[in-house]
């Protein structure tokens, strides 16, 4: 009977070890999928970042040439475009 009892905890250790592999494969692979997906999110911030930096660019020399316009008018050295 005790043999019995030595075969079945030695199956239940393989089945164990068995499922404990399974699981760290499992990690592995879902830790390179997770890796997989922040390098595209980090990918797609940085683009996000540079068009945020291209519009506030943009943004301030509009904001320049539109006091520089105002100044003309203002000052009355306007030229008409018509």
């Amino acid at each position: 009977m005790a043999e019995k009892t030595v075969e079945e905890l030695k199956k239940e250790l393989a089945l164990a070890k068995k499922e404990i592999s399974h699981l760290k494969e499992k990690y592995d692979s879902d830790i390179v999928d997770m890796q997989k997906e922040i390098k595209y999110l980090k990918e797609q911030l940085m683009a996000q970042q540079g068009m945020l930096n291209n519009a506030i660019t943009y943004a301030t020399k509009l904001e320049s040439d539109f006091k520089g316009l105002k100044k003309e008018i203002d000052s009355g050295n306007f030229e008409s475009i018509h």
